[in-house]
């Protein structure tokens, strides 16, 4: 079994972004996240990267686990920025980034 390349511990921020066709989750790592996902997409070329998130619905009794996406990484990633196109509905994709950072600064804290 994969072991997770990064964790909510080196996230800085996370937020929606507006873009042509939609919306994605645009996701901004400190320096240590910075430097293994420059190493991993550096490494991985051609490959994807699997994303997954748990997080509890709107009106929802439990929380929901599932992938998010798998974006193909066909370039070194330098800039600490990973962005990707969720396969959530713009409300669930909020919900995911305000719950990414509470837990990313409660963490840090």
């Amino acid at each position: 079994k994969e072991e997770p390349v990064l964790d909510e511990a080196y996230i800085l921020n996370a937020q929606v972004i507006e873009t042509e066709v939609g919306y994605s989750i645009r996701v901004q790592y400190d320096d240590h996240g910075k430097l293994t996902l420059d190493m991993t997409s550096s490494g991985n070329r051609g490959r994807r990267l699997a994303v997954y998130s748990a997080f509890w619905p709107t009106g929802a009794t439990n929380a929901e686990i599932r992938w998010l996406a798998a974006p193909l990484m066909s370039r070194p990633i330098k800039d600490g920025y990973f962005t990707f196109t969720p396969d959530a509905t713009l409300e669930e994709a909020r919900i995911i980034v305000r719950g990414v950072n509470k837990l990313a600064k409660k963490v840090r804290d």
